[in-house]
């Protein structure tokens, strides 16, 4: 799996993706997400929002809560 540099901690959705095993496109087709606003997400560049982490919950099979980094609850 290749090394993504990342500034600090890695986001919870970003963990979620690289557990998952599979690409960020990948995983931006099956919840019909556009993987650049994904890639936003990942990279906590954008606040995700409440529609978008329904469909990430329906992929990874989580709590919306699960995709919010310690820091923001």
């Amino acid at each position: 799996m290749p090394v993504i540099a990342t500034r600090g901690r890695p986001s919870a959705l970003r963990q979620m993706i690289a557990k998952s095993g599979a690409p960020m496109y990948f995983v931006a087709g099956l919840s019909g997400i556009d993987p650049s606003t994904l890639s936003k997400y990942a990279n906590r560049r954008l606040p995700i929002r409440h529609h978008h982490m329904l469909a990430l919950c329906g992929v990874f099979d989580c709590e919306p809560e699960d995709l919010l980094d310690g820091d923001e609850e």
